[in-house]
């Protein structure tokens, strides 16, 4: 629930037609198309997706839908981590956008992690399992290096290309960094 009606308000801030300074000038099906191109969009509707496959039947199982729970637990913590030690430090959201944040970056992860641990279902995870969950985050950094060239903006009279974070920002890193 939580997940879901973050990515919800997230979508919703994104077609505010007010402008902001943070936010490139671009069209609102571009945004909306860039807010689910950030990895914690992609963890936060994983987890969304598994805990309702979850409520509707708990006992599933399967190597599929292990490796997707897998998946979904790992990303979600890495979004947490991530967010709280590298990028909540670079900017202070305010209104919707704070309750946005808060939710898809603290929120979400601790409740997924907490409720694995009391909860479960925790199978065993094969080293096959551990490997083949690392595809999501792996297709997640072949579309954005796809895609992000093909977005461009302007900046401070600069056309820039639009990568969801500055770690992952081949305009200023390059390729090889």
């Amino acid at each position: 629930l939580f997940a879901t009606l973050g990515v919800v308000l997230q979508l919703w801030i994104e077609v505010d037609p007010d402008p902001n300074p943070d936010r490139p000038d671009l069209s609102t099906p571009i945004r909306l198309w860039n807010v689910v191109s950030y990895f914690t969009i992609w963890s936060n509707i994983l987890v969304a997706v598994v805990a309702f496959l979850l409520w509707r039947d708990p006992l599933r199982n399967g190597p599929v839908f292990t490796m997707f729970r897998l998946a979904s637990l790992a990303m979600i913590t890495v979004t947490g981590i991530v967010y709280a030690t590298v990028l909540a430090p670079l900017w202070d959201p305010t209104g919707w956008q704070r309750i946005a944040d808060e939710t898809l970056h603290y929120t979400v992860p601790v409740l997924a992690v907490v409720t694995y641990l009391v909860a479960g279902p925790r199978p065993r995870f094969s080293p096959r399992t551990l490997w083949t969950m690392l595809s999501i985050p792996l297709v997640f950094i072949i579309y954005t290096l796809i895609r992000s060239p093909f977005i461009e903006y302007t900046k401070d009279g600069e056309t820039r290309h639009w990568y969801p974070y500055h770690f992952i920002d081949v305009d200023d890193l390059g390729y090889g960094r």
